[in-house]
């Protein structure tokens, strides 16, 4: 069965940038990412959090998920205060994201792993 449509106005861009083929990977590395990245935001390490909300706020703006982009943001920016933390209430709103991202992006990358991984 052929895997869905572009899921938003962003992916679809890149289909005409890049080809399906490669949309679609991108799509299946972002997904492949969000675990790490989210087990790095819990890390309760500042700098490793940070980064980890640096990196998901980037792709999740290419990925056309602008709450999630907008959420990261937020949460990247506490992070550079010296006292900023990732609390239980991010970690439960990030954990809703991701669930989000992938309802929107797993039928659009298919179930496949992106080459070479």
């Amino acid at each position: 069965m052929p895997a869905s449509p572009a899921p938003n106005e962003r992916i679809a861009d890149l289909v005409s940038i890049l080809g399906e083929a490669d949309a679609r990977e991108l799509a299946q590395l972002f997904l492949a990412s969000l675990n790490p990245l989210r087990l790095e935001l819990s890390s309760g390490d500042r700098v490793r959090a940070s980064r980890a909300a640096h990196s998901l706020k980037s792709s999740s703006q290419q990925m056309g998920l602008a709450r999630m982009a907008g959420r990261m943001a937020q949460l990247e920016q506490r992070l550079l205060q010296i006292d900023g933390v990732v609390t239980d209430a991010d970690l439960d709103a990030v954990a809703s994201e991701l669930s989000d991202a992938e309802a929107t992006l797993r039928p659009f990358a298919g179930p496949g792993q992106p080459a070479g991984s």
